[in-house]
């Protein structure tokens, strides 16, 4: 009987050393991973940062690139604008250059008329058949030579605001062709920042779906680490009950 209990005793000692050792073991594991999800949980802090500062930025680029789209569709509006302005500068320039060559021809013609006479007239007199036609034909002439003479007057002085307003819509377009040159490269400006822009707005995209990745394996670690200590914790309690009832 004696020798029996001894061999109880024993096996309870056996027992409680291994439980004791077990114990040592879980302790061990437990601390592992808790470092290991701290470490995790403290990287997984400096990504949701970086997250955080990284949409901050593209939310900022983004209100920058709605900007220059704003001033670029603005531009092209004033470009549109001034585009239809220089077609009708255009046609009012032809028009006064086909006024001014009217004039011009019809001076030559007045001019050549009383140089060289004109027979049509004469013709027209000397075919009256009688006082009445022969005066109403001298009315004539008389009238056709001062409408000349009042359109050659009037030649002289239309010609000089023709010349005056060609002068001065020929200017006026070399100015909207000048702004429209500071228009073009106002777009092609924008267009290049905008093109910049877009890029780095691909970069941040980039660097937030690396971030989020990074985010996504330190939450699973973490996870991983809490099922391991949640088990140990659990195997640590049922050994502890085991040692009570023994």
């Amino acid at each position: 009987m004696r020798h029996f209990k001894k061999r109880v005793l024993a096996l309870l000692l056996a027992g409680a050393v291994g439980i004791g050792n077990y114990a040592s073991v879980s302790a061990s594991a437990i601390k592992n991973a808790q470092d290991k999800k701290d470490e995790a949980q403290q990287e997984l802090n400096q990504v949701n940062q970086q997250i955080q500062n990284i949409q901050s930025a593209q939310n900022s680029l983004q209100a920058e690139m709605n900007n220059y789209d704003n001033q670029l569709m603005s531009l092209l509006t004033d470009m549109d604008i001034l585009q239809s302005d220089m077609d009708t500068q255009e046609q009012e320039i032809e028009q006064a250059n086909a006024e001014e060559k009217q004039y011009a021809a019809m001076k030559k013609r007045i001019q050549y008329m009383y140089e060289n006479g004109d027979q049509s007239f004469l013709t027209a007199l000397v075919g009256a058949d009688s006082i009445t036609d022969l005066l109403n034909r001298v009315e004539y002439v008389s009238d056709v030579y001062q409408y000349d003479r009042d359109m050659l007057t009037n030649y002289q002085e239309v010609v000089q605001q023709v010349e005056d307003l060609t002068a001065q819509l020929e200017s006026e377009m070399a100015e909207m062709e000048e702004l429209q040159i500071s228009y073009q490269e106002q777009q092609s400006s924008l267009e290049q920042v905008i093109a910049t822009k877009r890029s780095e707005m691909a970069d941040f995209d980039s660097q937030l779906a690396n971030a989020q990745s990074l985010a996504s394996q330190y939450a699973q670690t973490i996870k991983q680490q809490n099922q391991i200590i949640a088990t140990e914790k659990a195997k640590q309690a049922a050994a502890e009950a085991a040692k009570k009832k023994a």
